[in-house]
């Protein structure tokens, strides 16, 4: 029975080898990969007054906004408060509205045009992030704005 067993292994090893040792076929050889060719978009800086860096990518080609705001304003900066006050504040700032639009009707009307509105509160910084059409720009500023 042990004889059996590895005349099975070496025929099983041999066949495995066997199999591994044929070249590559023609339709591999065939195969033809064009160079990839990369082109990246010029980014526009603009620099504020205040000290604030606008960076924008725009596109006359893509329907959709998509928008980022980096407030160098985080959990750092709130002090020794427990981390549940800061979380509380994260979602008050998102699900409480404004005066213009309380509770969570900022949330409805970014939902109506089909625009998304997060913010989220890192160790260093507060994030805002946006996206929306570009032919509801206008109103969807007009709801960021209300924020302040």
């Amino acid at each position: 029975m042990n004889i059996l067993k590895k005349s099975v292994f070496i025929l099983a090893s041999v066949f495995t080898l066997a199999l591994s040792a044929y070249e590559m076929g023609d339709f591999v050889r065939e195969v033809k990969i064009k160079p990839m060719d990369f082109s990246f978009p010029q980014v526009q800086k603009e620099m504020l007054s205040d000290g604030t860096e606008i960076l924008a990518l725009p596109s006359s080609e893509f329907p959709i906004v998509f928008a980022e705001f980096h407030i160098y304003y985080g959990r750092k900066n709130i002090g020794k408060r427990k981390t549940e006050i800061i979380r509380l504040l994260e979602d008050s700032w998102e699900f409480s509205g404004t005066k213009s639009y309380p509770k969570d009707k900022l949330l409805q009307e970014f939902e109506k045009l089909g625009a998304t509105f997060s913010l989220s509160l890192d160790y260093e910084k507060t994030i805002i992030s946006l996206s929306y059409l570009k032919k509801d720009e206008k109103r969807v500023i007009e709801l960021l704005t209300s924020f302040w």
